[in-house]
């Protein structure tokens, strides 16, 4: 009878006996679980647009100097660049994306992804996935290659997986001293997926050998922890901390050695559950549970043993701890194609959201655990005179310069010296470093402590083994961080405000109480400092003409505030504009992303002119809304007198409505009282329930209206229409979506004016005419009108993507110079669809059964 067991396998067994008994002079059961501050934010750095509609499924290359990254999601790409020793520049290409090949099978709808990736022995390891898979059971899923990203061979699936969509997703590393323990040396695992009876409920760990990819088939897996949809990790039918339905914990896991935390994260809905609603992040369609953030949810690995003891199920085991991970996510980072790699050799962890442009990679610091006795310390005291310098500036530079003559982990830190899992890494070799930090808020005669430890191998440490120097030197103030966690704090920051300072504001509600937050410096950052826009709010006293608090930021007529950033936070109950630019340059090239601005008076970012405008103003993924219905009629969502280089994108806009005497301002509208030569851009924006949408008058450069969605209940007592153009010329208006009631208004688009000339109407899609009026110049093309109901998802919650019933505007559009993409910021290709939507993109589709 021939046996099951090969040499690599008898040895394998081996191996894993060895690494149990190893345990008996090492307990990993008692190593510590690592808490919020041991993942500390680094920076980041940028991607080429190589990995736009991308940068997924990430990996460390053995060498710990380059990283693997997913190109294009739907073309099963991987490529490689080289990590940069510094943040904020762009990574340089190694290899560019490269396809991985295999095939899942003739029933995936969409196109494969490569979801996963892991070097591993010398060979690149890749999950595939298809988003949409409505074919169940356990299928081929993984491939191996060489780390050229070539030779990959055929697609083997996993054993003991009820459903692929279990376990084609993250891989990483287990650490040493856990691998006899919980059996293998890696893991691979997914979160829930388009099909929730066919994803796990909550993030999953499979055990496995990755030397088994390419030569088994199945590959053995070990399931130590998931989430079937009768038993989730919670219940998603309330808001709760750990899990919804519109989860993406498909970023990934890190298992740092030296610890016991198995660390998730990915995008946590921990509002109410919705569906077939707007989202709160620019869709309106599948499950949603907004607020969101980005979140790290830790486990004990004495929970996963446990599982392999027989002592626990895989689906009863709960986290320890979970918090917000630190970065520039945005509450509505787009987790669910996303990459983790974890370099434990340099604790190192690299996070990338998808992105269809401008893609990015965040870089944090991984602390370790205790190892060795760690006792010895070096911790000269700074203080007033000594040693060599004097704290006297309100910022002090303290630089170390650490040398050892053998191969040593050196750490530091800063007053905390006595913790040596939270201390921060220095280098990790043989060798010098010189180290700087800086110190805020220092005065003459303040304490610090620095604490230096250095460990060899074995982790014991030997004072005689490395030497510390120390300088002090009092620096510049300029470009201070600013934390602020009180109303007080929050004035003293702006009215000491300095070129390059970042205000970064704790959670919690800041009700002004004598003026405006006036913004004067170049260059400031203002942000809240969870990333979460719904966990910051600064309001005024009241929405009426008779508040006190006018404004919540100021921008003074003249060269002040430019190039400003306002983001993460909520703004709202003002008398006159959240947000106020008072023109000849004010707020020039001032950015705002990720602000929920609500009530206000009068319009809720205004751009007054003087002798010129504001220019270059970026405003993104912000909502617009009003939760009580309007007071003036003199109100709107963004109104800016002779803009230009303004963008306006990916923003929702609500309930904008005239409670009487004259129609509301538009939800957008670019003007002025007499002509200007402005160059603006606003698409891909939801209008919901507006008196009017987007208006543009008196311009005389150009505007481009593309992408939109706009609809109107007729509600309201001056409902109007969804785009007006009036005395403008070169104006390009195409593939916007408008549904206009019927017993509101008659027009969904209208141009105005003999003094309108050279306007181009492409590819709109509505559900009433598109008028002339008073003898302007219009080319039309391509245009639909007589769009129904059954053409769009939800028509009532402003959700106008297209059915399959739209066959009157599917296919039937034509390419337009500069139309790239949908309302989803997702490619066209192919057949141009008419409308903001292009119906069967590559898009992650709504959860609509459960089998």
């Amino acid at each position: 009878m021939k046996s099951n067991f090969n040499v690599k396998q008898i040895f394998s067994l081996f191996f894993f006996f060895f690494l149990s008994v190893s345990t008996v002079f090492a307990d990993a059961t008692t190593q510590p679980l690592l808490q919020q501050g041991d993942l500390k934010y680094l920076g980041s750095f940028n991607l080429t647009s190589a990995f736009e509609y991308g940068a997924t499924s990430l990996a460390v290359g053995a060498d710990g100097k380059e990283l693997y990254v997913g190109g294009h999601v739907y073309n099963s790409q991987i490529g490689r660049v080289k990590i940069p020793t510094s943040y904020g520049g762009t990574a340089t290409v190694v290899q560019a994306p490269t396809s991985v090949p295999g095939s899942i099978g003739t029933d995936c709808p969409v196109s494969v992804e490569v979801a996963g990736s892991l070097v591993y022995n010398n060979r690149l390891i890749v999950a595939k996935r298809c988003y949409y898979d409505n074919t169940g059971g356990s299928g081929v899923s993984h491939t191996a290659g060489s780390t050229a990203i070539s030779g990959f061979s055929s697609l083997s699936r996993m054993a003991n997986v009820p459903y692929k969509q279990y376990i084609n997703g993250y891989m990483g590393n287990i650490p040493s001293e856990w691998q006899g323990l919980l059996g293998g040396p890696a893991f691979a695992g997914n979160n829930s997926m388009s099909i929730i009876s066919q994803g796990t409920s909550g993030p999953s760990f499979y055990v496995f050998n990755p030397d088994d990819v390419g030569r088994a088939n199945p590959i053995p897996t070990d399931p130590l922890m998931y989430f079937p949809l009768d038993h989730p990790l919670a219940n998603d039918n309330v808001a709760n901390d750990l899990f919804s339905r519109s989860d993406q914990y498909n970023a990934g896991i890190l298992f740092p050695s030296g610890t016991r935390s198995v660390l998730f994260i990915g995008r946590h809905g921990y509002g109410p559950h919705t569906y077939k609603v707007d989202d709160g992040c620019g869709g309106a369609s599948g499950e949603g549970a907004a607020p969101y953030r980005v979140q790290v949810t830790a486990f004990d690995a004495n929970d996963l043993l446990a599982v392999k003891n027989g002592k626990k199920q895989p689906y009863d085991i709960r986290p320890y701890a979970w918090w917000t991970l630190p970065g520039e996510f945005g509450s509505c980072a787009q987790l669910a194609y996303s990459g983790l790699a974890y370099d434990d050799v340099n604790r190192k962890l690299y996070v990338a959201p998808y992105a269809s442009s401008s893609p990015k990679v965040y870089v944090y610091s991984v602390a370790e655990g205790e190892t060795g006795s760690a006792t010895d310390t070096t911790s000269p005291v700074i203080s007033n005179g000594s040693p060599n310098g004097t704290l006297t500036s309100s910022t002090t530079q303290v630089t170390m310069s650490v040398a050892t003559n053998e191969n040593a982990t050196c750490k530091y830190s800063v007053t905390s010296g006595t913790d040596y899992a939270s201390m921060q890494n220095l280098f990790a070799s043989t060798g010098t470093t010189v180290h700087s930090t800086t110190i805020a808020g220092a005065t003459a005669g303040d304490n610090y402590t620095y604490y230096v430890r250095c460990s060899d191998s074995s982790g014991n440490v030997n004072s005689s083994d490395y030497t510390v120097s120390w300088s002090v030197a009092n620096v510049d103030t300029r470009g201070n961080t600013v934390f602020v966690s009180s109303l007080s704090a929050l004035y003293a920051a702006f009215e000491n405000e300095q070129d390059g300072d970042e205000i970064i504001i704790s959670p919690g509600t800041y009700t002004l109480n004598s003026t405006a937050l006036s913004i004067n410096a170049p260059n400031v950052t203002v942000r809240g400092a969870t990333g979460n826009r719904d966990d910051v709010v600064i309001q005024g006293d009241a929405m009426s003409s008779g508040a006190t608090i006018k404004s919540i930021f100021y921008f003074p007529q003249g060269a002040y505030g430019q190039n400003a950033t306002i983001k993460d936070l909520t703004i709202g109950r003002v008398g006159w504009h959240a947000i106020f630019f008072n023109g000849n340059g004010s707020g020039d090239g001032t950015t705002i992303n990720n602000v929920r601005i609500f009530n206000t008076y009068e319009q809720m970012v205004k751009g007054a002119v003087g002798a010129t405008g504001t220019s270059n103003v970026t405003i993104e993924n912000s909502l617009f809304e009003f939760t009580s219905p309007p007071v003036n009629y003199y109100t709107g969502g963004i109104d800016a007198h002779s803009p230009n280089g303004w963008s306006i994108k990916n923003n929702i806009f609500k309930n904008i409505q005239s409670p009487g005497t004259s129609v509301a301002e538009h939800a957008i509208h670019l003007w002025s009282n007499t002509d200007y030569p402005g160059s603006n851009t606003i698409e891909r924006n939801k209008i919901i329930n507006c008196d009017r949408g987007i208006g543009i008058w008196r311009n005389s450069g150009s505007a481009t209206i593309r992408n939109n969605m706009i609809t109107s209940d007729g509600s309201g007592t001056f409902p109007d229409v969804g785009i007006d153009i009036q005395d403008s010329q070169n104006t390009k208006v195409y593939n916007n979506t408008v549904w206009i009631d019927p017993s509101g208004y008659y027009a969904a688009i209208e141009v105005r004016d003999t003094t309108t000339n050279n306007v181009t109407l492409t590819n709109n899609l509505a559900n009433t005419q598109i008028a002339q009026i008073g003898g302007p110049s219009v080319t039309l093309s391509h245009n639909v009108t007589n769009a129904t109901s059954s053409w769009f998802t939800a028509v009532s919650l402003g959700d106008l993507h297209l059915t399959a019933l739209a066959t009157g505007a599917i296919d039937q559009g034509v390419a337009v110079a500069g139309l790239t993409d949908d309302f989803d910021g997702q490619p066209r290709t192919g057949a141009i669809d008419i409308g903001a939507d292009q119906q069967f993109m590559l898009l992650p589709p709504p959860r609509l059964e459960i089998k």
